[in-house]
């Protein structure tokens, strides 16, 4: 009796409507360790997570990043400059469209101090390697690998830049590609 058709359809449904709870489940319960691991990381920073209604004013986190090289850069090291710090991907189209804008204002503004520091989102160094072997810049670039994200707040989407004031306050945040002018307008903002 258990071998009819019926009974198989029933049973094969009840496997599927049980497979489907567990992965909703597993993904309900990722997605709430992830948000509570960057809300961590924010407070762990000493400050809640930066969003653009608190953005303005809040001292940029410090952080110590490897470059692709792997020697140790700190927002640190920059104190008493304005910093623009671009959060950034090789696989990104609009960063790569984005790039050639910040290294023309790097070399336009060093004479002020002016400091583009280029955040990698990628996963694996060598394709940032790579990127820079083909793009060489001015300004330093250092790997991420979701280091930042908690304490910065940052959106999902990139680019993301912050621009932050030789205070070290963070003076604005831009998300998503920029025109050349509205990216000199808000690096003249800081200098």
């Amino acid at each position: 009796m258990t071998d009819s058709p019926k009974f198989r359809g029933r049973n094969a449904l009840t496997n599927w409507a049980i497979i489907t709870l567990v992965v909703v489940g597993g993904l309900v319960y990722i997605a709430h360790v992830r948000r509570e691991q960057m809300a961590k990381a924010g407070t762990t920073a000493g400050m809640p997570l930066l969003t653009s209604d608190n953005i303005d004013g809040r001292i940029a986190p410090n952080w110590s990043l490897p470059t692709p090289e792997g020697t140790q850069l700190s927002l640190s090291a920059f104190k008493g400059h304005p910093v623009v710090l671009d959060f950034w991907a090789t696989w990104c189209g609009p960063c790569r469209e984005e790039i050639p804008i910040w290294e023309q204002l790097q070399k336009q503004y060093a004479n002020k101090g002016l400091v583009i520091v280029g955040i990698s989102e990628d996963d694996h160094k060598q394709d940032v390697l790579s990127f820079l072997k083909q793009t060489p810049l001015t300004y330093p670039v250092v790997m991420d690998q979701d280091r930042l994200s908690g304490s910065y707040g940052l959106a999902t989407g990139l680019p993301t830049t912050l621009l932050v004031r030789k205070d070290g306050t963070i003076a604005e945040r831009i998300e998503g590609l920029e025109d050349p002018g509205s990216l000199d307008r808000a690096v003249r903002g800081i200098l």
